[in-house]
């Protein structure tokens, strides 16, 4: 039986066919709306949509540490 959230003509596709189709999907707001769409989609995007994790800069993450941790030695920065 197919998942009832998911509408008839994607739940027919192979999850193989339907992540090809999902290769194509660049924007990650795009990716992340249709992730919220239902629980099958969002277990087939997710993944793909935190495969990788990027992380600021370490000098201006650690700016904003000092800036954070010490706000009264503007000489730490």
């Amino acid at each position: 039986m197919a998942d009832p959230e998911v509408p008839k003509c994607l739940s027919t596709l192979p999850v193989e066919l339907l992540g090809s189709v999902l290769n194509h999907i660049v924007d990650k707001g795009t990716m992340s709306a249709l992730g919220r769409t239902s629980k099958a989609f969002y277990s087939i995007v997710m993944p793909r949509l935190y495969k990788r994790i990027y992380v600021e800069e370490a000098r201006e993450l650690r700016q904003d540490l000092d800036r954070h941790c010490y706000p009264d030695l503007p000489g730490m920065i």
